[in-house]
């Protein structure tokens, strides 16, 4: 059985419902730390290089908004902080730029984390996992 995801720009689109909370919940992780790593890694000095890591951005606030996840405040914050990093100039403007949006992007990473935990938790206490597992 599968569940289909519409409207939303995941890599993926469908999702085995073998198990409703760690499979996506997995892919959304996996596309928070790859995010994360990308950004971290990107030179934001060079404006092609700098243009990928906030399209990278971009879809993964999409992505978490399209599925009601992420937090519209820290997603609002971020949007910002993308449009300035969009418009400066100045060389010491693209670092300040950068640690603003890394550390923007820290909280969204935290908060959509925690999120994610507090939806499982429930069910893995009612539920007896390995005998799932089987299944």
């Amino acid at each position: 059985m599968f569940m289909r995801l519409t409207g939303c720009p995941l890599r993926y689109s469908f999702v085995p419902m073998k198990d409703t909370y760690t499979l996506p919940h997995a892919d959304l992780r996996s596309l928070l730390y790859d995010t994360g790593k990308y950004i971290q890694r990107t030179n934001f000095s060079q404006g092609r290089e700098a243009e990928k890591a906030l399209q990278k951005l971009e879809h993964t606030i999409e992505t978490f908004e399209c599925l009601a996840i992420g937090d519209r405040g820290l997603s609002l914050s971020l949007t910002h902080i993308i449009a300035d990093c969009r418009t400066v100039t100045n060389p010491q403007a693209h670092i300040i730029c950068w640690i603003k949006l890394l550390h923007g992007f820290n909280e969204f990473i935290a908060f959509n984390l925690e999120h994610m935990d507090e939806e499982v938790t429930p069910i893995t206490q009612i539920c007896d996992w390995p005998a799932l597992a089987m299944a």
